[in-house]
């Protein structure tokens, strides 16, 4: 088979890769994307059933109007998948006064006018009565937090993405790439290609891919484990979502939708992986030290011996935020890596970014915080 050719290529097709094919496709964008893996696999960052959503932003509060972009296009994929996606049950933060979590989110609402709600300990006791609040902890409440059904996300924007023209190749991955001046050649596994730019969405297979930005922002992997806990028989569990901040770590969780387990996470801590295709993904002994502490300390409605588990992958940048930018050796070729564990959310909504910035080289979105240079200007 001689080069194919495209308007543009996705490279990994996990949230962002399936949205950026979804919206380009939709535009009549004449695109190719591929991936190793069918879209709906485990191998990745986008599974483990569920992902946290929430709009007042923590981590930086000129999030939030990305994330306002996110909720819109979220319904705008319900409605054209005829799927509920997104579970809107509410966020309830837990943490020390004056904490990141806990500053940080009034900030970002206090900018933006994201609705929060104070409560007190005594008042959590009959409103979240699966909650055992630590003395002297400040507790907020964010009725627009709630998660997403991740593995059917994906699904969906791949699904529709087809429906909409675009060809979606799996048991294929991206082996090299090079900007020709008018457009860019990529070779994969499988064949040759040939399109006016390519959108590079590989999580944690960017490392390796992009060796300029990999050094830049320090690019690294971490492996994540993620498992569901059952509940003591007759006892409370949660209602909503959850973001807790303990001396020992900080962790998310999910209200109990089988009616059996809760689904626990640290989003601390990790350990470093230099292979993708190496990730271990049995439960070590120490995977489950973290939840159990949440759980002895938070949830005594918990047992702390999960019925199962899954394992991801965080692809970490050097300041723990996302990478939106153009390859510094590939003009043709435009990339979002760097999610850092908290992307999922904002998928919806970097999949419209990307093709923007495929198709027309800027974005309707503020994403100049997330560019390239903001490593090469620290110092």
């Amino acid at each position: 088979m001689g080069k194919q050719t495209a308007d543009i290529l996705v490279a990994g097709v996990g949230g962002c890769g399936a949205s950026a094919l979804y919206h380009l496709a939709r535009q009549g964008h004449r695109v190719i994307a591929f991936d190793r893996i069918d879209p709906r696999h485990e191998r990745g960052s986008s599974h483990g059933e569920t992902r946290v959503i929430r709009q007042a932003y923590f981590e930086h509060p000129d999030y939030v109007p990305l994330l306002r972009r996110a909720y819109d296009l979220w319904r705008e994929l319900e409605e054209e998948s005829h799927e509920a996606l997104m579970d809107l049950c509410g966020l309830l933060m837990i943490g020390p006064p004056g904490g990141e979590i806990l500053g940080g989110s009034r900030l970002a609402a206090e900018r933006y006018g994201v609705p929060v709600e104070d409560i007190s300990i005594a008042d959590c006791g009959e409103r979240f009565p699966a909650f055992s609040i630590p003395e002297g902890s400040d507790v907020l409440w964010e009725p627009s937090g709630g998660y997403l059904k991740v593995e059917d996300c994906v699904r969906s924007y791949a699904r529709l993405a087809q429906k909409h023209g675009a060809t979606l190749n799996t048991d294929e991955f991206i082996v090299g790439f090079q900007s020709t001046g008018a457009g860019v050649d990529v070779q994969t596994n499988r064949g040759e290609y040939s399109a006016d730019r390519l959108v590079l969405t590989a999580g944690a297979w960017a490392p390796a891919l992009l060796p300029a930005v990999a050094k830049a922002a320090n690019l690294h992997v971490l492996r994540k484990v993620l498992a569901w806990y059952p509940r003591q028989e007759a006892s409370p569990v949660p209602q909503s979502t959850f973001f807790i901040e303990l001396p020992h770590g900080s962790y998310y969780g999910f209200p109990c939708i089988d009616g059996k387990t809760v689904k626990l996470a640290e989003h601390s801590g990790g350990s470093r992986l230099d292979n993708p295709l190496a990730l271990d993904r049995s439960l070590r002994p120490g995977d489950a030290s973290g939840p159990g502490k949440l759980i002895d300390d938070i949830f005594p409605s918990l047992s702390p011996n999960p019925l199962r588990h899954d394992v991801c992958m965080y692809t970490m940048s050097d300041d723990g935020h996302f990478i939106i930018d153009r390859d510094p050796d590939n003009e043709n070729v435009v990339f979002a890596t760097g999610f850092s564990g908290h992307g999922f959310k904002f998928m919806s909504a970097m999949g419209a970014v990307m093709a923007e910035l495929a198709v027309d080289d800027h974005s309707t979105s503020e994403i100049g915080f997330l560019g390239l240079e903001r490593f090469a200007t620290r110092g």
